[in-house]
């Protein structure tokens, strides 16, 4: 990449003074199956992420800007018209990003910081400081990737918890308020935290200040008990205070108004840390409150919703609530499409004689359904809708039952169809071999689209290997010669077994001197390859289901908000589910034992699975509502691997072993199908 477009695809290095690769006349292998027109536009982005010491820096960025804008607009053409498999797409992808990345890791911090002031983060002095390779900023500003995913939002959002604290008076890697003050100062384009609305006089500012700090002395002294739950009015007063201050100017005094815009969100912060989530209930539950919130945001948890109703929230995360509102808003519109559409055929045809046309639709839409309902699964318990006071009236309703029981009940039913329709319905729904397969097996393979204890694959290996047709040659060389008594002949007719046969049965002395063995078959050698290759996808798959691991440092520093019981996961320790600071979803298991051992244990058996490549939950050590214990995330659409080893795959049997050799030499003896999670 980097020729300019005088040249096909090819890569070149941008750290500044790097030598450059020699050109090559043809693109790499990866990609030489791309278009010429996806070709062109990453050759544009290279030449583009080619640094130009007579360029200035932010012209350079706003230029890679474009381009990257353009070749990721080329790749998904190119992928929706069909021009590129998956493995060229993604060697595309890898070239944009390591053209951007480049990029901006050749450029110095503090270009770095002056970009990301242009660019709106607030305050870009306050991040950046760890010993780490890769400046934070690195990742916020590339444009490969989008901008409101969770990783950019916690950089911005640790920005602005840092000012918060310089307000206070506290110090951040000895830097003081007034030290940042002056390095903003210089900055190209100042970005304050808070928006700079309708200016106010300094009396006024003084006026605002002194309200918020009132109402939170208020709330602070009402003693935060389940017998004594503050004013709900109060916390309006709050944050009608704050979100006046945060939205107003004020020229007399910029400097002084922006340390009392710190100052204000910093209490509010201290405040809000500490309020019962009853009280945030209450709070939400205030029209006026509620009147600047947008509809969908009732399936966020309470907590997020009242960050929302602070008008200094920073960008990166109030677009990335605002994303998942609606994100969620959408997978409740799709449960509820599915639901609608799987009831009335729920009840035609499992309340009816067979109609084979018909069946294979219902199962489809079965599965579609509890597919949908699934999605919500690590949320719904955590959505608060201000008008009913708990959970979202849509998402109440338990109209579809469990897909177990559902399976019940269509195996009853069934035992009274023909075979043939079931097989036909099979057929549909893609069992290849259908008219080999019993009726246990049509039946749980047609319940398999909708219940995923039932693992289809593994029901069509088991028909297609009962369809197969036997090989006679292949027979025999796995029998071995037959003696004339019918038995198997002895493995070595030279070596003298327990009882010798007698002179009618054995061998003949000098027929026979050893075994000759038959040479390899094309066949077995080809079916030890695929197995091998079906564990490798197998592990492959299992490893990129799983989310990012996180710093154990990072992860103990977070503030989990709690959420609601999670007993139905099972297990017999206490756990909950709580919301990370990104809002992403996290099981919380206390532990009561001295100093959190048995936290601490699993926290780090998990990082010993992963270094030894075990494909395994991130578990760490948090304190959360004065308990300490372990947390993990939830793995969406993940269940408990089947008790029953009948339905388990090679793959399955195959991960089980590494997963329990991995165990034993933790000393975790507690394996079972409870602590190991099928994630497809």
């Amino acid at each position: 990449m980097g020729s300019g477009g005088s040249k096909s695809h090819e890569s070149f290095a941008v750290t500044p003074g790097a030598t450059l690769a020699p050109p090559t006349e043809e693109p790499p292998p990866d990609l030489a199956g791309a278009p010429p027109q996806l070709i062109a536009a990453l050759d544009a982005l290279g030449a583009a992420a080619e640094l130009d010491p007579d360029t200035a820096p932010t012209v350079g960025f706003h230029t890679l800007k474009d381009t990257c804008a353009q070749a990721r607009a080329q790749l998904a053409d190119s992928v929706a018209d069909g021009a590129v498999d998956e493995q060229t797409a993604a060697a595309a992808e890898s070239e944009i990003k390591a053209a951007t990345t480049g990029f901006l890791s050749a450029l110095p911090p503090q270009a770095l910081v002056d970009l990301a002031a242009e660019d709106g983060f607030a305050h870009p002095h306050l991040v950046g400081f760890s010993d780490t390779p890769g400046h934070p900023l690195v990742h916020y500003l590339d444009p490969a990737y989008p901008s409101d995913i969770t990783s950019k939002a916690a950089i911005a959002a640790k920005a602005e918890e840092r000012y918060a604290m310089l307000a206070a008076g506290q110090s951040v890697h000895g830097l003081t308020l007034d030290e940042v003050t002056a390095l903003e100062a210089h900055l190209p384009t100042q970005q304050p935290s808070t928006g700079a609305g309708q200016p106010i006089s300094a009396g006024q500012a003084l006026s605002l200040s002194a309200q918020v700090t009132a109402a939170a002395t208020k709330l602070g002294a009402t003693g935060w008990t389940a017998h004594h739950q503050s004013d709900p009015a109060a916390v309006t007063a709050l944050l009608g205070a704050e979100n006046a201050l945060a939205t107003a100017s004020c020229p007399d005094a910029p400097e002084g108004f922006s340390a009392a815009q710190a100052a204000a969100r910093g209490q509010v912060d201290a405040v809000l840390a500490k309020m019962p989530i009853v009280t945030v209930h209450k709070a939400l539950a205030d029209p006026e409150l509620a009147s600047g919130l947008a509809a969908n945001t009732h399936y966020l948890a309470a907590r997020d919703q009242l960050a929302l109703a602070r008008a200094n929230l920073d960008p990166a995360t109030r677009t990335h609530l605002e994303t998942q509102a609606a994100t969620r808003g959408e997978q409740v519109s799709a449960l509820q499409q599915a639901t609608a559409a799987f009831v009335p055929a729920h009840s035609d045809t499992l309340g009816n004689p067979i109609d084979p046309a018909a069946l294979p639709g219902f199962a489809t839409t079965a599965g579609d359904a509890f597919t949908a309902a699934k999605t919500i699964t690590p949320w719904r318990h955590q959505a608060f809708d201000p008008a009913s006071g708990g959970v979202p009236t849509e998402l109440a309703g338990q109209e579809l039952g469990s897909p177990d029981a559902l399976t019940a009940q269509f195996t009853a039913w069934s035992k009274q169809q023909k075979l043939a329709d079931l097989r036909y319905a099979a057929a549909e729904l893609g069992l290849a071999d259908a008219p080999s397969a019993n009726r246990a097996q049509i039946t749980k393979y047609i319940a398999g689209s909708w219940d995923s204890s039932l693992h289809q694959p593994t029901l069509q290996a088991q028909v297609s290997k009962k369809a197969a047709p036997v090989n006679p040659v292949t027979a025999m060389l796995n029998s071995g010669p037959a003696t004339p008594s019918g038995h198997t002949a002895p493995a070595s007719p030279c070596t003298p077994s327990p009882s010798t046969p007698s002179p009618s049965t054995a061998p003949a002395a000098g027929a026979m001197t050893g075994t000759v063995a038959a040479p390899p078959s094309a066949a077995t050698w080809m079916a030890q390859h695929q197995r091998l290759v079906d564990a490798l996808k197998h592990h492959q798959a299992s490893a990129s289901a799983l989310p990012g691991r996180h710093d154990p440092a990072a992860v103990e520093s977070w503030a989990f908000t709690p959420s609601a019981s999670a007993s139905s996961l099972g297990g017999v320790h206490t756990k909950s589910y709580v919301t990370g600071p990104d809002g992403s979803s996290w099981m919380f298991k206390p532990d009561t034992s001295a100093g959190g051992a048995r936290a601490h244990a699993e926290s780090a058996a998990a990082r010993v699975y992963h270094a030894v490549g075990i494909p395994a939950v991130d578990v760490h050590v948090a304190s959360i509502a004065g308990n300490t214990g372990s947390v993990q995330p939830l793995l969406p659409g993940a269940g408990q691997l089947p008790a029953s080893p009948a339905s388990w795959t090679q793959g399955d049997v195959d991960a089980i072993v590494r997963y329990h050799v991995a165990a034993w030499a933790v000393g975790d003896h507690d394996g079972g199908p409870a602590n190991v999670l099928r994630t497809g």
